[in-house]
């Protein structure tokens, strides 16, 4: 199952946001353990980090969000990829 992983939810996982925390850690699990595979893109990944960095060290939040990119990937946003789509 492919699964997008919209912003809050994005910022949900990285800050351990309640009231949604242990479901969006859930995703990750199923996506480590090869059950669904996560999807994102460059947009929502840099609004999170606009976000957080309010309430996280760059440096920290920065390689958090560099970890994370080994799990999910990264959805090209391009204008031909939405066009193609």
């Amino acid at each position: 199952m492919k699964v997008f992983l919209d912003t809050n939810i994005s910022i949900d996982f990285l800050s351990k946001r309640p009231p949604f925390t242990q479901e969006s850690v859930q995703l990750f699990q199923l996506s480590e353990n090869g059950e669904i595979q996560l999807f994102t893109s460059t947009p929502i990944l840099a609004t999170a980090h606009y976000v957080l960095k309010k309430f996280v060290f760059d440096t920290e939040l920065r390689q958090t969000l560099s970890d994370i990119t080994e799990i999910l990937t990264v959805v090209d946003d391009t204008a031909s990829a939405l066009e193609t789509a």
